[in-house]
Order: structure tokens, then sequence, then C-alpha cells
């Protein structure tokens, strides 16, 4: 590695083993106010944070905390020596004293800046990559690219494990290295594999380039449970632990947004790098997560104190079923979906989960250092990238760049199969599929012809005896789309008046499930039986009226394409696939979200099987040119001049 040393490493004088003693006169603290400031700056292990109104960190066992005033109180003795002369017969005696709580207090306000005091961004345990591709390793205090470090020693040999100038071939080596990692994840298509590496390689070199910050939030989603996608962002996401640890923070995301804040500025202000969110059951929403995901450092408040504490970003990883993000969100994260084929808990893997964590945790040095030969060689010697991730100029250089040097797809194209997730389309989709499900398996109980929107607000506000919702799909479906201003316990109830504004809106309004399956909500008429006549609704599944009670439709609904599969209108990969239901040839044909609308397919009506030679398929709309009718598209032989 190369050769790196810094005149400003270390402020002149920095003491080590050695308590300066400071003498009180009178009755005040405050006159020792500089002298105890100035033995603070000193101190090995005192940094303050890198902002205009820094605060005192201290680093210990390679975790940094906020200096608090009882910190104060536990230096004396160690930083520095409070002493007060004290007559005894005939001489004088120094008498150790110890520091009041109100002058601790007021030490934390005192000025910091100019005082001899060294900014901390980061505290890590590995080598750290500079912008012109060089990786150094010195343990210490220095300055990478504007940002204090403090490397703290790991025990591990790095000149052994990284090249000095690594070459393509070891670039390529080391992702093949990485790539064994996930190798065995079910993903929907090549980007979303790459969207997981792209973690991989983030986590890897978080501590080792603060100036890559900030970095996108990452996601991943899948249709159903059980696919693996809590195991999956512990692996990728656990190089950026310390040697020592297993995995990240794990948080819920919970049924409120300013709950769930809480929760993130906590992890935040406690100096935590990572973060996974699992099970996100709500669409993840922007506002104040926005900002944490674009900038370097910000403010949150700690709970139950008015101290606002700068904290940095954190790696962020989410994971739900059909995870979806609003406006705000889905230009600050990339998502990866999993393909749900079968459930982890019947899947036969190499290695199981708890030891594929441990063999992560075993290589980490490995790991980490196959990351920066990664990024090394790609600084030095990779074309720049053509379209990079706006907000994040610094990462999409290094990070996907590095990808597509290697050959695996962009992760940023993730951006682009994930378009069509916008905050309406989501909720649409959401609140369909819920009300379906809801419909088919309890419906007939009760609304045999059909349902009113306050017969589904009730429903959905059915609670346990938990006072938790009974329905909670049902409940978060339609508390999206109509949120009351009142609340039943810590639950937003549903408003009824705003359901039915809703459901008279998408009323008939197709939606084509990840396996082709065509639901609608439809009108159903009005409730004779009541004076106001109130609209009632019901669902059609492929144009066939739904029966309530019947099986949910999950059972034929919930499933993704295969991997590799790409739109045949336009070549982006494919979210579903539509086929001849009942045709003996079992053609299925696949298509983006963009254009499963516009096509229908229809059984041929002969057998390819029982034809002289089977002929070329192909798909065109029929000659009405209304492709809102979805019964007016049909499978057509280019082969058969005579339109049969």
């Amino acid at each position: 590695m190369a050769d790196y040393y810094d005149d400003n490493a270390a402020a002149p004088g920095r003491r080590n083993g050695w308590t300066p003693q400071i003498k009180i006169r009178g009755s005040s603290f405050l006159s020792a106010q500089d002298s105890i400031i100035d033995a603070l700056s000193h101190a090995p292990n005192i940094f303050i944070s890198p902002d205009d109104s820094p605060v005192l960190l201290e680093v210990k066992d390679g975790t940094v905390t906020r200096v608090k005033a009882h910190d104060m109180i536990r230096y004396s003795g160690s930083i520095y020596r409070l002493v007060k002369e004290k007559k005894a017969k005939d001489n004088v005696i120094l008498e150790p004293l110890d520091l009041p709580l109100a002058a601790a207090a007021a030490l934390l306000t005192a000025p910091l800046l100019g005082r001899g005091f060294r900014p901390l961004s980061v505290v890590s345990d590995r080598p750290v990559l500079l912008k012109s591709g060089d990786i150094v390793y010195r343990p210490g205090y220095t300055m990478v690219e504007g940002e204090g470090v403090e490397i703290v020693k790991s025990g591990v040999d790095w000149d052994s494990l990284i090249k000095p100038s690594p070459t393509y071939e070891d670039a390529l080596a080391a992702i093949d290295f990485l790539w064994e990692f996930i190798k065995e994840f079910n993903f929907v298509a090549d980007v979303d594999r790459s969207v997981a590496s792209a973690v991989f390689l983030t986590a890897a070199i978080w501590k080792s380039a603060p100036w890559l910050r900030p970095a996108p939030f990452f996601g991943f989603s899948a249709t159903q449970k059980g696919t693996g996608k809590s195991l999956l962002a512990s692996v990728v996401a656990s190089p950026i632990m310390s040697f020592s640890q297993e995995k990240p923070l794990i948080i819920a995301h919970g049924f409120s947004d300013e709950e769930f804040m809480k929760r993130y500025a906590g992890a935040a202000i406690k100096g935590q790098e990572a973060v996974i969110v699992d099970n996100v059951i709500r669409r993840l929403n922007g506002g104040d997560l926005a900002i944490k995901a674009t900038e370097k450092r910000s403010s949150d408040r700690e709970l139950g104190f008015t101290i606002n504490h700068v904290t940095r970003q954190m790696l962020t990883v989410v994971t739900g079923n059909n995870l979806t993000v609003d406006e705000d969100m889905h230009r600050r994260t990339l998502r990866s979906r999993q393909e749900a084929l079968q459930r982890l808990d019947s899947r036969v893997f190499s290695r199981s989960p708890t030891e594929l964590m441990l063999e992560a945790q075993k290589l980490r040095p490995e790991i980490v250092a196959a990351a920066l030969t990664i990024a090394s060689a790609t600084i030095r010697l990779a074309p720049p990238l053509q379209n990079q991730m706006s907000s994040f100029e610094d990462w999409s250089a290094v990070v996907p760049r590095a990808l597509v040097w290697l050959g695996r797809e962009n992760p940023l194209l993730a951006l682009k199969v994930h378009a069509s997730d916008d905050e309406e389309s989501s909720r649409f989709r959401a609140f369909v599929l819920s009300a379906a499900d809801w419909f088919a398996r309890k419906g007939g109980k009760h609304f045999a012809g059909g349902f009113s929107a306050h017969d589904l607000a009730t429903t959905a506000m059915a609670m346990d005896g938990d006072n938790a919702p009974i329905e909670t799909d049902l409940y978060q479906a339609c508390a999206t789309v109509a949120p009351s201003s009142s609340f039943f316990g810590r639950f937003a109830r549903v408003d009824a008046t705003k359901l039915g504004y809703f459901l008279r809106g998408i009323a008939g309004k197709p939606h084509v499930t990840d396996s082709g399956r065509l639901i609608r909500i439809v009108s159903a008429g009005r409730d004779a039986s009541s004076s106001r006549r109130v609209a009632l609704y019901s669902v059609e599944i492929d144009g066939n009226h739904v029966t309530p009670g019947s099986p949910p439709p999950a059972t034929n609904v919930f499933k993704a394409p295969p991997p590799n599969h790409i739109c045949e209108i336009c070549g982006d990969p494919a979210s579903s696939g539509r086929g001849a239901p009942g045709s003996p040839h079992g053609v299925v044909r696949w298509f983006c979200r963009e254009h499963i609308d516009s096509w229908k397919l229809t059984p041929l009506r002969d057998s390819p099987a029982t034809s002289p030679s089977a002929p070329d398929l192909s798909l065109t709309p029929s000659e009405s040119g209304n492709e809102d009718d979805d019964e007016e598209y049909e499978w057509e032989s280019a082969d058969d001049d005579s339109g049969e």
C-alpha cells in the first residue's frame, strides 16, 4: 500500500499517559475552564464533531459517543486532575477535588473551535481509500479528503490481503469472491442481483471512504414472506461492522412514521453506522427520511431531551413484501426484487443461514480487502460512468461504475424498473390486492351481494384483544388511502367517506398482478335495503366475478416472473407473464408493467403440437384500436394468411 503521511494527523504536544494538574483558586471552577479544555484537546481519545457548532466526542473501543456532563466528571483523574491548596500545620498540601455537575455542564457549552481539537468523521478498523485510488493504513488520526479519520488497530495483516496497484484481473477475482455470498438467493433479474452487490460493496468501503457519502437507501422486496430478504440484507450490510460484531442494528418500521423516525434518529445518535429496517408494512415515506438519504450530516433530537445532535448518514437497508416508496424516496432508493419460487425454510442451501452469517463475519477482512481492491482498480482504470445517480455523484463514480466495468448489470437501472411504483400506483396496488383477498376469504359471511365503503372501513378497523388490527393488510391499505385525523389507541381510524370517494374513483380500473392476473374492483349497484341506497362494490379476477368466501386469490396471484425474462415490446425486465389459460401449448409471454395493461392473451385455436409445423406466434392488437378493452386482444399467427 502507498505511504501516506499527514502533517496535521496529530496536534503537537499530544499527551499520552500524562495527566495535567489544574489548581483551583477560591471557590469558583470557572477560572479552570480554559485549562480543562486545553487538557481535553490534548487527550488522544477526545475529538470534536466536524460542523459549525461542534460537540465533544469520545472514542472508546472503536465506538464514538458524545461527551456528556457525567463523562466530564469521569475524566477528572485520567485526562486532568483538579486540586486545591489546603493548609496543614506548617505546610500547604494539594487536596484533590471533584468537578461539580453544574460546572461540568457549563464546560460543554464553552466554545471549542480554535482550541486545538481534532474533527472526527469516522472511526475505522480498516485501511482508508483516497480519491486517487491509493489505499493506506496507518493506525492513528489522519485527514482523508477533508474528513477526520481515527484508524484503530485491528490485528489484520492488510498488506498480505491488498495489492498496492490492483489490476482488472484482481478486481474481477474480487467481485467473483463477493458473488459467492449472494449467489444462492433468487433474484428476479440481473439488475436485482446487481443492486445486492452494490450494497455489499458500499458496506465494505463505508468506513474506508467517508468522502463517498451520501449513498442511496437500498431495499429488498418480494411478493411473499419467507424468501430470505432479511437474511440477504444482514449478509450484504454486515461488512460495515467491526470484526467482532455479527450484523447491523435491526429496527421495525411500525405503524407510524413519527414512531419510526424516533427509532431511526435514536440509532443515528448512538453512532450506528448501518441500520436494517425490517419487514416494512407500509409505504416508505419521504420527509425527514429523504433528508437522511441525501445529506452527509443532519440534526436529530434525542428522545426526552431538548438537545439536538448532528448525526452522520447511516447505511440504510429496508426489507418488505411488495415494498413501495413515495415519490420523494423513489429517486433516493435502489430496490432489489427477490423471486418467491420457494420459501426460505423449505429451500436447500449449501450453507444454512447461520453458517452463512458466521462465514461472512469470519471472512470480513477478506471481504473488505476485496471491496477495496475493486474500488481502487475502478478509480484508477475504469472508464467514467455515463449516467450517474442525482445527489449521489461521488458514490455513483465508484460503486455502479465498478459493477458495470466488471461486466455486471448497472444497478442504477433499478430506478427505471421501479419507475411505475409512484405514490398513486403503489397505493392502488396495495388496496386492490388487500380488498380482493379479504372479499374472497370472508366477504360472503355478511356481504354476499357486495360491500360498501362503510363495510370495508368497519372491517379494517376491527381490533383483536391487543387492540391491533385483525386484518393487518386491509387496515394498512385503507388507512393509507383514507386516513382519519382521529385515532383508536395508536392506530389512525379509517375515514369511510374518503374511502367511498376512493372506491368510486378506482371502480373498473384494472390491476395486473405479477403473475398476469387481472383484478378489478367493480360496481355492484346500490343497496336497495338501505334508505340511502349506498353504493356497493364487488371483485372480479380475469373477468370472472369472485364468489365471496372462496379461496383467496393470493394462491394464484402473487407470483413473480422467472429471472432474466424481459418485456417483448421494449426489452426492459419483465414484471408479469401473460399466457393462454388452459391452452395445451402452455405459451407464456412476458411484459413490463408499462405494456402489460395493453395485452390480454387468449388461447390459440389449434395447438402447435397438432399442427404440421408450429407457426411463429406474434402478438398483435385487434383492429378496434381500443387498448382499454382487454377482450379485444388475441393470439395471431404470422404464418396464417387467411386471418383465421
